[in-house]
């Protein structure tokens, strides 16, 4: 039937085989069409099968009245019934059929998750003494720090340890670092075994002049050791321990204090702008300040110089480490450190000798001596 049909009066249509024009040509809504349809199915003998008990059906769903609707060809489906399966499972009335089976059930939406508080891993470590920083410090011990990144603590260190040995006083140094960033991995001349914790690799190297070994500690890996490796007891009166710290930045640097500190950066701007910005944080500390780079500062780094810095060279406690080329490349080894970079470490240890003493020592007097024109004071 085509639309210019539909509306003509006197035309015949059979609503059950197919149309959905009433016998005086007026048109049938979708709800009169579903009405017609069930009541021939009734009338047919063509009722659903009863169903299970284990389901039950929701009334369907009627649509709204419309005032027309298009012309349907092939005339509408039944309308469907939406079914719910009960809590309890029941066998399919229909299991070959697959039009006839249930759908699963909807599953209700569940409201926000509390939340929990993470449970740490068994297999997490726990963290130990040293990696919380409650490792302390002997007050006598020499803390190096570097006042910056590539600052050069670890040779600054090694000066001072060298320093000592040559003056006939036992040394020790002792590198904080993990194993797989040590600077001084090549300045033992002899390798020794490790201690009893297994935490510290144990070398030596001889001063060539007075004999005397420096004893240097590094990490034998990179988790934190729970000790400090042990000392000579039989000369820790005149012992001078070094403990290289590298760049300590929080609240860990707070916990450097208690001791001589040595912060050690380059005569840059950058560099002196850093370091100002760590003795801000050190002021109730004994502090010496060596200073790598040309023992004349260019203008713009002593422009640069923040207020504690200047003070520390108006008093004569900062010490230039003159720079050296081969030492650049090479790094700290087992060969003796160059004159230059010995006597700033022999300077160095004077002025931590008169801070400790509270007069100028004879080692004072001698590293007093030894400043070379140019200096900054």
């Amino acid at each position: 039937m085509t639309m210019s049909e539909v509306g003509r009066r006197d035309q015949l249509v059979d609503p059950v085989n197919g149309g959905d024009v009433a016998a005086d040509g007026t048109l049938l809504s979708v709800a009169e069409i579903q009405q017609r349809f069930r009541e021939e199915r009734a009338r047919r003998g063509l009722n659903a099968p009863a169903r299970s008990t284990a389901h039950r059906a929701l009334p369907p769903v009627a649509a709204p009245a419309a005032t027309a609707t298009a012309v349907l060809d092939p005339p509408p489906s039944p309308p469907q019934q939406i079914i719910v399966r009960d809590a309890t499972p029941a066998a399919d009335p229909a299991p070959g059929n697959p039009s006839r089976r249930a759908a699963p059930a909807p599953v209700a939406p569940r409201g926000p998750s509390r939340p929990t508080t993470p449970t740490p891993s068994p297999t997490t470590p726990a963290p130990t003494p040293a990696a919380s920083g409650s490792l302390d410090l002997p007050a006598s011990w020499v803390r190096v720090l570097a006042g910056h990144s590539g600052a050069g603590a670890s040779t600054m260190a090694l000066a001072i340890a060298d320093a000592a040995a040559a003056a006939g006083r036992p040394s020790q140094l002792i590198e904080t670092a993990p194993a797989s960033r040590s600077g001084l991995v090549s300045a033992a001349s002899r390798e020794l075994d490790v201690d009893a914790t297994g935490a510290w690799r144990r070398g030596t190297r001889p001063h060539p002049t007075t004999a005397v070994h420096v004893t240097i500690d590094r990490r034998t890996e990179d988790q934190p050791p729970t000790a400090w490796p042990s000392t000579d007891s039989a000369t820790a009166d005149g012992q001078v321990v070094t403990v290289d710290l590298g760049f300590v930045s929080g609240d860990a640097l707070g916990r450097a204090t208690g001791g001589p500190i040595v912060v050690v950066c380059r005569a840059t701007i950058p560099g002196v702008r850093l370091t100002e910005q760590m003795l801000n944080r050190l002021t109730d500390a004994t502090v010496v300040v060596a200073v790598l780079g040309a023992r004349r500062w260019p203008g713009e780094v002593i422009a640069s110089c923040g207020p504690r810095l200047g003070a520390l060279r108006t008093a004569g406690r900062v010490v230039t480490v003159p720079l050296d080329a081969h030492l650049a490349i090479t790094g700290p080894t087992h060969v003796p450190l160059p004159k230059a970079v010995l006597a700033a470490g022999r300077d160095v240890l004077g002025l931590l000798d008169s801070a400790q003493e509270g007069a100028a020592s004879p080692t004072a007097h001698r590293a007093l001596r030894s400043r070379r024109k140019g200096t900054p004071r």
